[in-house]
């Protein structure tokens, strides 16, 4: 698992999905019951596909639900296709994205994160648009919520906020 990681540009990302499970201090997966996957994303072009977040029990749950949430034009309020598009791809969704709609020459800014404190888990965080600006102010966004987050790692989402000169982009 990843504590941060913070990427931009046109990238590949590779959904590290994991869990929680409070009965073990290690974090790895187990078939006990209370283990519970967490994860979103955002996509912003010209307009937002607005906050996606997804609960499962397994990863494959989790990741299908993530998958098919970005191939659905109407969920994603018709937007952010290449953006979408781009996250499908990049963390190796099954199947094939829809053709169309797409913009010749795009440019992809991609940020994330996950944080992990003492078994509180934020989940996976990813966050894409067609501008700079755009990705940072979503992502400076969700490093701020507390239900997004799980009410987890905050001393680590502050930090990052600090680090990335989210008070000043988001003013």
């Amino acid at each position: 698992m990843f504590n941060k990681t913070r990427i931009l540009s046109t990238l590949i990302i590779i959904l590290n999905l994991t869990s929680c499970d409070s009965s073990s201090s290690n974090n790895k997966s187990t078939s006990n019951n209370s283990e519970t996957f967490y994860g979103s994303y955002e996509a912003k072009a010209s307009c937002t596909t607005g906050r996606h977040t997804f609960t499962a029990k397994s990863e494959n749950q989790i990741l299908t639900a993530f998958c098919e949430s970005l191939k659905n034009d109407s969920v994603n309020n018709n937007c952010a296709w290449d953006q979408r598009k781009n996250l499908f791809e990049s963390v190796q969704c099954p199947g094939h994205f829809s053709t169309g709609q797409s913009s010749n020459s795009v440019s992809i800014y991609t940020l994330n994160y996950a944080y992990n404190d003492n078994g509180c888990f934020t989940g996976n965080h990813f966050f894409t648009a067609s501008t700079e600006k755009a990705v940072n102010e979503i992502y400076c966004k969700a490093l701020k919520d507390e239900s997004l987050n799980r009410g987890c790692a905050k001393s680590k989402r502050e930090s990052e906020y600090a680090e990335a000169n989210c008070s000043n982009i988001l003013k």
